[in-house]
């Protein structure tokens, strides 16, 4: 394998002359779609592609770049390479390609193997994270990790299968979906209010009632309502969930949802392809490709409007409008996509709530679903398949950057006492504040099944979490708590590892970023003494210092069950060092201890670092 390496390596060299001469010959056009090619390819990183996409400079110039840049990048490295991390980061488009259709795979694996723990493959599957987005978190991962993660990727996924080149149109039209997804998924866990002001949890805004089925005669069937309505979801967020996640409707490519409500604002003209980029989703790449292929293809193409009542305008035949690209008013592209005259033969989803007296478009649907609270255009291609999947044994809801208030937060924990599926809540980078922590030690103490509570980058202080450790005192179900971020100080990590010390099934706390000192570290440090299930300790960015982790040395020279404990930043020198590696010669359950940012020199951090390979400096 090295001699052919070499051996193409020199043929690139030899031939770099007629290279140049064949690239910076053409047009600038044709040297565009070399690197669009090369993109697509995932041979250049989006970086390196708009180094490159300089306008102004000689071709020949451009092109002499371009080969710089992919000969520096040679083959990929071999397995035992001494700096697999080094080797992954040079290859990274390629590896994150060839990860893509496996990643999944790979993280069991990697876990299987020692190489991740079960918190960083969850943080890796989060649901608002695409394929390839999860790939490069998990290079990111293998760049700081000390473990042989590194090399264990570069081996293996030169072993997983070359994907096929996709032609540019098919490649932007993967990239295209992968986002599509990410951004349905997101919009199907969550509603704003009305008003915008607020986000609510789904659980009670459907109701379990009778459904009305409107047959082509127009004679109404009366059925019960399938199960699962009264879950979070209602059956248009589910359909929107199950096509995200891949596991039905795969029939189609796309699926644009649309809140009729919002439409109903838009007063200037819209094209379809203004409604579909600009009002959903915008492609990164190939603009033109993607919306070529939607227009080729319309069948691969679903429509969901919800809420067609909010539309204060009557539909009636009007002016026919052919043209995908011309703009329209909202009430005119509706109407003609509804008749098919643009986009023929993609499939449209409507809801509407039944006792409305809102706009129905009768004389151009044939069959109507509907629940005393909604309605839905939902025909049986639709129906059969949700009323199977209705319900799932864990929900985890996402409402990260929302600007949640305390009154939002009250409201969700209030539904998720009676929703026994939601088990994982990330509340992360919202607007709050110790007014919501009375709700959710209420939710930890009540629901005993409840999993994951993810709180990090609030305003949360040490009442709040004085609150909050009430509630954990009576939970034994919670394996994941997020702090990160907050203000809760020694007082607040004294109530917190106090409420922790005897919890049977917590395995993961954050108290990241937390303005925690010593005071704090010798309250959790008690807490590791005692408590026999938790796995992963983050603690970075507080101000613990060599006292506080002298403290928790102590505490981990008596915990059988800690795999990590994370201490950078934490302005530690060599006496809290030496601490930990004397603690280290007693325990053989810790696999990383994290103190990179602190105050070690370089001639420290390679002795100490050699004297134990868990200690990462």
């Amino acid at each position: 394998m090295e001699g052919h390496d070499m051996c193409t390596q020199q043929a690139f060299q030899a031939q770099r002359s007629r290279l140049v001469g064949l690239l910076g010959s053409g047009s600038l056009e044709a040297f565009e779609s070399v690197l669009d090619w090369l993109l697509s390819w995932d041979v250049l990183s989006w970086e390196e592609y708009e180094g490159l996409h300089v306008l102004g400079q000689p071709l020949s110039h451009s092109a002499r770049r371009l080969l710089d840049t992919v000969w520096n990048k040679g083959a990929w490295g071999d397995p035992h390479s001494p700096h697999p991390a080094r080797d992954l980061q040079c290859h990274r488009p390629a590896i994150v390609r060839r990860l893509y259709s496996h990643v999944e795979g790979v993280l069991d694996l990697a876990q299987a193997r020692g190489f991740l723990s079960p918190y960083e493959c969850d943080e890796i599957r989060l649901p608002i994270f695409t394929s390839s987005q999860r790939a490069r978190r998990l290079l990111d991962l293998a760049a700081v990790k000390a473990n042989g993660l590194a090399a264990f990727l570069l081996q293996h996924v030169q072993e997983l299968p070359v994907p096929l080149a996709l032609s540019l149109e098919d490649a932007a039209c993967q990239k295209y979906t992968s986002k599509l997804r990410t951004t349905v998924s997101a919009q199907s866990r969550f509603l704003s209010s009305y008003d915008g002001a607020e986000t609510l949890c789904l659980e009670d805004i459907y109701t379990e009632n009778v459904l009305e089925l409107r047959t082509e005669a127009g004679a109404p069937q009366n059925s019960p309502a399938p199960p699962g309505l009264d879950a979070l979801f209602s059956f248009l967020q589910r359909l929107h969930l199950l096509w995200a996640s891949g596991r039905d409707f795969q029939d189609f490519l796309f699926v644009f949802p649309f809140s009729c409500r919002q439409l109903q604002r838009v007063a200037k003209p819209l094209s379809v392809r203004a409604l579909l980029f600009e009002h959903c989703c915008w492609p990164d790449l190939g603009q033109e490709e993607v919306f070529r292929f939607l227009l080729a293809h319309p069948e691969r193409v679903l429509l969901t409007f919800d809420g067609f009542d909010e539309f204060r305008f009557r539909f009636a035949d009007g002016e026919r409008h052919c043209s995908p690209t011309e703009p329209t008013s909202v009430q005119n592209l509706l109407f003609n996509l509804l008749q098919g005259n643009l986009l023929k033969n993609a499939r449209k989803l409507l809801t509407s709530r039944a006792t409305s007296g809102g706009p129905w478009p009768c004389s151009w649907t044939t069959t109507r679903w509907a629940t005393s609270a909604w309605s839905s255009c939902c025909p049986a291609w639709a129906s059969a398949r949700l009323c199977s999947e209705c319900r799932g044994p864990c929900w985890w809801v996402s409402l990260r950057d929302n600007n949640i208030s305390d009154r939002g937060v009250c409201t969700l924990a209030e539904h998720a006492l009676r929703c026994e599926e939601l088990q994982k809540l990330a509340l992360f980078n919202n607007k709050l504040t110790d007014g919501c922590a009375q709700a959710l030690a209420r939710l930890l103490e009540c629901r005993q099944n409840f999993l994951a509570l993810r709180l990090g980058n609030n305003h949360i202080t040490e009442a709040g979490a004085q609150v909050l450790a009430r509630g954990l005192r009576a939970n034994t179900s919670l394996q994941f708590l997020g702090f990160w971020g907050n203000e809760v100080g020694d007082k607040g990590a004294q109530a917190l590892a106090e409420a922790l010390g005897d919890h049977q099934s917590l395995r993961w706390l954050s108290l990241v970023g937390n303005r925690i000192g010593s005071v704090g570290a010798r309250a959790l440090a008690s807490m590791l003494e005692k408590n026999m299930a938790l796995e992963e300790l983050c603690l970075e960015e507080n101000q613990l210092g060599d006292e506080g982790v002298c403290s928790l040395a102590e505490g981990l020279r008596r915990n059988p069950s800690l795999k990590v404990l994370k201490l950078s930043n934490n302005c530690v020198t060599y006496r809290g060092a030496e601490a930990l590696l004397r603690a280290l010669e007693r325990n053989d359950t810790v696999r990383e201890v994290w103190l990179r940012g602190n105050a070690f020199s370089p001639e420290e951090m390679e002795t100490r670092g050699h004297r134990d390979a868990r200690l990462l400096l």
